[in-house]
């Protein structure tokens, strides 16, 4: 799924993105460090990237595989 933002303030990539995706900035960091975040066309790889008004986000959100602790356990 792919999420298309402009933003309105300038400031930090990660504290906007996160602010959208109401997900937290360590979350939001992996996004952008593993390569999921565009602005204005161009892949970003540092999260304290600054981002002014008028500039486009592009995310790439692509679900997660469950992880182990997301499966019951039962020891019976």
């Amino acid at each position: 799924m792919t999420e298309i933002f402009n933003v309105e303030n300038g400031g930090r990539l990660d504290k906007f993105l996160a602010e959208k995706l109401n997900e937290s900035r360590s979350q939001v960091e992996k996004l952008i460090e593993n390569g999921f975040v565009e602005v204005n066309k161009k892949r970003i790889s540092k999260s304290g990237f600054k981002v002014s008004s008028g500039d486009e986000v592009v995310v790439e959100i692509r679900e997660a595989e469950k992880s182990e602790s997301e499966f019951e356990i039962d020891f019976d």
